[in-house]
């Protein structure tokens, strides 16, 4: 589950980043690509964080202990 919204994440992250690089003009529309590569470079982090905890989680085996 947390490998496949991290891919997904990843896709999105590189597919905004692309986006990114194909707009430019005035200063404002700069500044709003610069939030836009942000944003598309916090999605990939957060994407892989989530694919390498469900990579680390799927080797060691560990599952959540529910509490009842």
């Amino acid at each position: 589950m947390k490998t496949g919204f991290g891919l997904l994440m990843i896709f999105m992250g590189a597919a905004l980043m692309s986006l990114s690089r194909m707009f430019g003009g005035t200063q404002f529309q700069e500044f709003l690509l610069g939030l836009l590569q942000g944003v598309a470079l916090a999605s990939v982090l957060l994407g892989t964080y989530a694919v390498l905890r469900g990579i680390a989680s799927a080797i060691t085996g560990r599952r959540k202990r529910r509490s009842y």
